[in-house]
């Protein structure tokens, strides 16, 4: 029930579609959402931002934001018959990046899963940060890279993608066949954020923010 309003507010919104956002990645999410299954919402392309970028305060509420790391879809997936068994043939790149959610639900840990769903899992603004082509590099490192983000070399948050449980490129397959079981048609160049490395905290304005 909650991706079928999640559903509805995308047709409502009627713009494409320029990330997905991932939850359940990380021990703690499970615990607040008490769901070992992972769950997705959308990030629309008008807050789908490559970095250097200025984001207005006004599509954020209170600014907050998580590292995270995203990946970039190397092609359209609309069927089961079209998943690749290899996850990375999925990908073709992979960025550094800053999720900023927001919500006009105050309570969604009391409301649970459902209403998380329903509200396009608070989905705010997503920056891109310098995208790298998928190497034999990238596949060794990607699944312990540390992560941060600052503000004129003062840490504001830091992590791991290592707390990612299924890992990174692990939880990009979940959420691909969870979505196209869904009836969820996935395009070629959308992003997929999947899921914060770092403490969610808040972020002050009119300040360059730094993400490593």
């Amino acid at each position: 029930e909650g991706y079928l309003i999640q559903d509805s507010l995308i047709a409502a919104v009627g713009t494409n579609i320029g990330a997905w956002k991932l939850g359940r990645g990380t021990a703690q999410t499970r615990k607040k959402f008490n769901t070992n299954k992972i769950y997705y919402g959308p990030i629309f392309s008008e807050l789908v931002f490559m970095a250097p970028a200025k984001i207005p305060v006004s599509c954020l509420g209170k600014p907050k934001a998580e590292a995270e790391v995203s990946f970039r879809l190397s092609a359209s997936v609309n069927g089961l018959l079209s998943v690749p068994n290899d996850p990375w043939e999925l990908v073709d790149a992979v960025a550094p990046s800053l999720e900023l959610p927001t919500s006009t639900v105050g309570n969604l840990s009391e409301l649970g899963l459902p209403t998380l769903l329903a509200d396009g899992c608070a989905y705010g603004a997503l920056v891109i940060g310098k995208e790298v082509p998928v190497n034999d590099e990238i596949i060794h490192f990607i699944d312990t890279l540390p992560v941060s983000f600052d503000v004129a070399g003062k840490i504001l948050s830091e992590g791991n993608t290592s707390i990612i449980l299924t890992t990174p490129i692990g939880a990009v397959i979940e959420f691909v066949r969870l979505a196209v079981e869904q009836g969820v048609d996935l395009e070629s160049g959308q992003w997929v954020a999947t899921g914060g490395c770092t403490p969610c905290v808040s972020l002050p304005v009119n300040q360059n923010i730094n993400c490593n």
